[in-house]
């Protein structure tokens, strides 16, 4: 197991964010089950008397060291999901409160992990952590726009306003599914 965590600190590009997050949760799932067995041994070694063993304080070491790459890479890849899925769905699907929970907790996520690989001198998790955090940044200059738009008070004279100050049609009935956050921020709907 130390092998294999020691393994993740050689990832630095978000692009591998779905692979290296798969790791992680593997990896992270038998840690768990490893510091179960770590637990069940210690209490059996008080028990019968014997004298006890490091494996259960090293195991519980390598959680403790393994815990920021494990929020690193999940929070990567379940941010590249949740973005790509906010980028594509119809843009009167979207949540704009619970968008704006979302990327408030991955920022803050992000903002402890880039302090941690920094003081621990990890150059690779490090550049993965700032990388995602100015994506998320990035992304949250979209968010006053979205929670405008999306108040439940816009009316469809307000888009009918939108469509004539842009010189663009918004797609109405079946096509509006078609009318994407992506496409909202290629209007650079914010600029306006």
């Amino acid at each position: 197991l130390e092998t294999l965590t020691k393994e993740i600190d050689h990832y630095r590009e978000l692009e591998q964010a779905f692979i290296v997050g798969d790791k992680v949760r593997q990896i992270q799932a038998e840690l768990n089950e490893a510091l179960e067995q770590a637990k069940l041994y210690d209490t059996h070694e008080k028990l019968f008397e014997f004298k006890p063993s490091d494996t259960l304080n090293t195991i519980q070491e390598l959680v403790r060291e393994f815990e920021a790459q494990y929020k690193l890479w999940s929070t990567a890849s379940n941010w590249q999901l949740q973005e790509t899925s906010w980028l594509n769905a119809p843009f009167t699907s979207l949540n704009a409160q619970q968008m704006s929970q979302i990327v408030s907790a991955t920022r803050r996520t992000m903002a402890s992990l880039v302090k941690k690989f920094k003081a621990a001198g990890k150059e690779n998790p490090l550049n993965a952590a700032v990388r995602l955090r100015d994506k998320v940044e990035q992304f949250k200059s979209v968010m006053p726009l979205v929670s405008k738009l999306r108040h439940p008070g816009v009316r469809q004279r307000h888009w009918e306003a939108i469509s004539s100050d842009l010189h663009f049609e918004l797609p109405t009935g079946e096509e509006a599914d078609q009318f994407t956050l992506g496409r909202v921020i290629a209007l650079q709907l914010d600029k306006h």
